[in-house]
């Protein structure tokens, strides 16, 4: 069997997904590649579809606000709507061509437009195999859903009730989760002390985790600020992550008498300092909230974009496994709350730990290789 995996560079989460997935496929002995459409499509449509997603993002959240209901509203209407499809599809040519060049028997999209683009082939016969949709947010938007998808991987059984409340067959929908790293499923259960003794992090501290991954330089320094003037003791791990400014800006900021700072630039082993630590300050992205959940983290989660991260807040919040913060001088008076009050932080833990999915990428290979 030929197997691909399709996504768009629109965010990082569709991207690790499908790397996530091919790497597991791969272990078992089976050639298999992941492929970014967007980059097979000329500038102008690559700019329109990830560095004006990700302008406003940081920049217009009611723009991006706006920009997601016109979407989920073409894809509920889609007969009205169909010449703005096939427009949409017709900027798809190139990305197309790929597709047909490759002619895999199972096409794996970690984003709803290669299922529009794999939906127009089909029709015109110029497709033949399997579709498999893995959704990477808690909630369903209206593009994913199409009578072209063989098998839904959905992230909980909710997003699973809500495809077949679409129209889709129960039969065609598995709630596996959102596919992690199998490195999460190394460290579930292990000993947060002995993970902190390697990491170099104090043993008995309460450990924050803030991932600057996604939010601009001055957001993410304001948080910083904010966490760095808490008045007792405890420690705060920073990972600036990649191709940002944040890393230089790192530099400037020391220890303070209550606050033990441990700064990163980017890490391989973000599973390993996850798992570390009692709580993350983070967007609440689809694939980090999968991650933090992975390992049993309680999330205090900020600045989510509008609609899907607005989703996946509500959904950690509904089940108990983190609260969302607007204003951010509350996170020092939750970060002591959760500090000081081990039996509300185990009920947190607990509850992320209960619907966390730290084997859902086995589980989806399992799946694939029985298509």
């Amino acid at each position: 069997m030929k197997l691909r995996l399709f996504y768009i560079t629109a965010g990082m989460g569709h991207k690790v997904a499908a790397e996530v997935i091919a790497d597991v496929v791969r272990q078992t002995g089976m050639e298999c590649e992941s492929i970014d459409l967007l980059g097979f499509a000329n500038p102008l449509v690559r700019w329109m579809y990830s560095r004006f997603y990700e302008i406003m993002e940081s920049h217009s959240h009611v723009a991006c606000r706006l920009f997601y209901r016109l979407a989920s509203l073409i894809g509920s209407n889609r007969k009205v709507f169909s010449p703005m499809i096939r427009g949409i599809v017709y900027t798809m040519r190139r990305p197309m061509k790929v597709i047909r060049d490759c002619d895999p028997d199972l096409a794996v999209c970690t984003h709803f437009l290669p299922i529009l683009m794999l939906s127009f082939m089909k029709k015109k016969g110029r497709f033949h195999g399997k579709v498999v949709a893995v959704i990477t947010d808690y909630t369903l938007h209206s593009l994913w859903v199409d009578e072209v998808v063989d098998l839904y991987i959905a992230p909980n059984r909710t997003v699973a009730d809500a495809l077949v409340e679409s129209g889709i067959s129960d039969s065609r929908v598995v709630a596996s989760g959102i596919p992690v790293a199998p490195q999460f499923s190394e460290v579930v259960g292990k000993d947060k002390r002995l993970l902190r003794k390697e990491l170099s992090i104090p043993q008995d501290d309460f450990v924050v985790l803030f991932v600057a991954s996604g939010l601009p330089t001055r957001r993410s320094l304001k948080i910083v600020s904010t966490i760095m003037q808490i008045d007792f003791p405890m420690t705060f791990v920073v990972v600036a992550g990649r191709g940002n400014s944040m890393d230089r800006h790192l530099e400037k900021v020391k220890a303070s008498n209550c606050v033990n700072l441990v700064k990163h630039g980017f890490v391989s082993d973000i599973h390993r300092l996850l798992r570390a630590a009692d709580l993350i300050v983070t967007k609440p992205g689809g694939l980090t909230v999968s991650e933090s959940l992975a390992v049993g983290l309680p999330l205090v989660m900020i600045y989510p974009v509008p609609e899907q991260e607005e989703e996946n807040m509500r959904y950690v919040v509904s089940e108990g496994a983190g609260v969302y913060v607007e204003d951010l001088n509350e996170i020092p008076v939750i970060i002591r709350r959760f500090r000081e009050d081990p039996e509300l932080y185990e009920s947190y833990a607990t509850n992320a730990t209960r619907i966390g999915k730290p084997f859902a990428v086995f589980e989806i290979v399992n799946n694939l290789l029985e298509m």
